[in-house]
């Protein structure tokens, strides 16, 4: 049985039939016979009609065209709906970016948070977006994306890392080498530098009792507070104290922060904070057992006051109700919006 597949298709939610028995693909109307391909979990049921590998446990797909290189390639292309050239020339495999092999996920937020942040710079309305977040007015000219702490402007050659990020990760994390801070998304405009930590459909990490292995970043609340509070020599005037962080710590959370508020220092400018999750995704996932040290609800609760003042928590569906649904400019994002899918159904509830 073939191992690879031709087809280019991406699916959304209007395309797929979750309630299929688990010997089928959940493309609608499919009658493939399926075959198996490789996975980090073992060989998983592959259809080479749709070129999806399926994980019925979950139940979730991965797009799959075979096992080499260039396959892995156009996979995650398929993924990509807006500026998939400069996407493909400058972000995928990219050394500063940390696990390009998961944008071929249906579930993959790193392919949601390109496909609508770039999709809404493409159609130059990031400004709106910063305004959202900020309630600060900006000129469209003004605000600048950085995705995984690589510039994105299609209009430009090439993705440079953004220069403070370098600099507070060579202060912070000398010693890191796998996977070192990555802000998911900073939007930076004419007073604030945003760090953006998206969630699909997993929680906030929690800060829990664990050792990590040499060149790992911390999991402990009191590693934690040691390497990126207490011995944080970054900035001139410490932006958050030991004494504001809660028993409570959301380890990206924190690390967030803590990087935001550096690097806006350096930049001589203000800096928030936001965690943009779904709303859809995580009733959903609250219905069922939630890992012990992942967080659904919103972490606010837990912050100190001087930190609360940094601080949004936000969801995609507000972000749609907000910048993407009455704007005509963006009706590509919008529509990509609604059929999105996760765990082969709608991801998001929209109006």
């Amino acid at each position: 049985m073939a191992t690879s597949s031709d087809c280019r298709t991406a699916f959304g939610a209007d395309d797929l039939e979750p309630s299929r028995p688990h010997n089928q693909c959940p493309a609608k109307g499919c009658s493939a016979t399926l075959s198996s391909a490789p996975s980090q979990w073992g060989d998983m049921p592959f259809c080479s009609e749709h070129g999806i590998r399926v994980h019925w446990s979950s139940p979730t797909f991965v797009y799959y065209n075979g096992d080499d290189a260039a396959a892995k390639r156009v996979a995650s292309l398929r993924n990509i709906r807006v500026e998939s050239d400069f996407f493909a020339t400058n972000i995928f495999n990219n050394p500063n970016k940390a696990e390009s092999h998961r944008f071929a996920s249906e579930n993959s937020e790193d392919a949601l948070t390109w496909n609508v942040f770039v999709g809404i710079l493409a159609r130059r309305q990031l400004h709106k977006l910063y305004e959202w977040f900020t309630g600060e007015a900006a000129p469209f000219d003004t605000v600048k994306l950085y995705l995984w702490g690589l510039r994105v402007e299609p209009e430009m050659s090439g993705a440079p890392p953004y220069e403070h990020l370098d600099s507070v990760r060579r202060a912070l994390e000398p010693d890191i080498t796998r996977y070192r801070t990555e802000p998911d998304a900073m939007i930076i405009g004419p007073r604030r530098l945003l760090c953006i930590e998206a969630k699909f459909t997993s929680g906030n990490p929690l800060a829990h009792d664990v050792d990590v292995e040499a060149g790992e970043k911390p999991k402990r609340r009191e590693e934690l507070i040691d390497r990126y509070v207490e011995r944080n020599h970054v900035w001139a005037t410490p932006a958050i104290a030991p004494r504001d962080i809660g028993s409570t710590v959301h380890s990206q959370l924190l690390r967030a922060a803590v990087f935001a508020a550096c690097m806006a220092q350096l930049a001589g400018t203000e800096w928030q904070v936001v965690n943009l999750v779904s709303a859809t995704q995580w009733e959903s996932r609250r219905r069922r057992r939630v890992p012990r040290h992942e967080d659904l609800s919103d972490p606010t609760p837990s912050l100190s006051s001087p930190l609360r003042a940094h601080f949004r928590f936000d969801t995609w569906e507000a972000l749609y109700e907000g910048v993407v649904r009455d704007d005509p400019a963006l009706a590509d994002v919008g529509d990509y919006m609604r059929r999105k899918s996760a765990f082969l159904r709608r991801a998001f509830q929209l109006a």
